[in-house]
């Protein structure tokens, strides 16, 4: 293909037919394509809002005329079933419907363990109490030997494995603890400056950036 029906191509290409490129210029369609693709051109919000041309245009006004305009009213808002339903349709109904209290078929009971992630990824078991309420199985099998988990405090894994809930390896902890668990206090102080040094660079570096 000549540099020159190239650039014509280019030229057309976001606002006109496709076809109609082809047919002109006597190339396959999908060197067209390539061509638009490898020079990141593509058609314009004119072209595709033409229903006549595009077929997102097409989809955008095809039925139109069968939608609910805005501000609609159903004809059944507040009323009964009985009141716009005969009754030979309503006894159908019911038998397809689901009865009041129903559940899905993959409900938990009370007392099921399901096994999931937090935010940052880890698995924990859980335990269902009662509906809608679930709470870390670890906590469960803690409470059940010791009572109610004390305020301010956390029940933690000795091995840190969040899925070994075993009671001896469980230990209560205080908040404040098992925060200078997870911070630079655990490590020695030449492994603590050496963290401090690189926390400085990168604030350094991302300041840098920003700027």
């Amino acid at each position: 293909m000549k540099q020159a029906i190239k650039d014509k191509i280019l030229e057309l290409y976001p606002y006109t037919d496709t076809k109609e490129i082809v047919e002109k210029y006597g190339v396959s369609i999908i060197k067209v394509y390539n061509l638009a693709s490898y020079h990141g051109v593509k058609k314009n919000q004119e072209y595709l809002d033409n229903w006549k041309l595009s077929g997102r245009g097409q989809i955008i006004n095809h039925g139109a005329k069968h939608r609910f305009p805005k501000g609609h009213k159903p004809h059944n808002k507040g009323r009964k079933l009985s009141e716009y339903t005969d009754q030979a349709s309503i006894e159908k109904i019911k038998k397809t419907s689901f009865k009041k209290g129903n559940e899905p078929h993959n409900t938990k009971h009370d007392g099921a363990i399901s096994l999931r992630c937090d935010k940052s990824g880890i698995k924990y078991y859980y335990y269902r109490v009662s509906k809608a309420k679930w709470i870390p199985y670890h906590h469960k099998i803690w409470m059940d030997a010791n009572g109610k988990v004390p305020k301010g405090h956390i029940v933690v894994f000795k091995d840190k494995n969040s899925l070994n809930c075993k009671l001896e390896n469980l230990e209560l902890i205080t908040y404040a603890e098992n925060m200078n668990r997870n911070t630079i206090q655990r490590y020695p102080n030449e492994i603590k400056q050496a963290l401090k040094t690189i926390i400085k660079l990168k604030k350094i570096i991302n300041g840098k950036e920003q700027n």
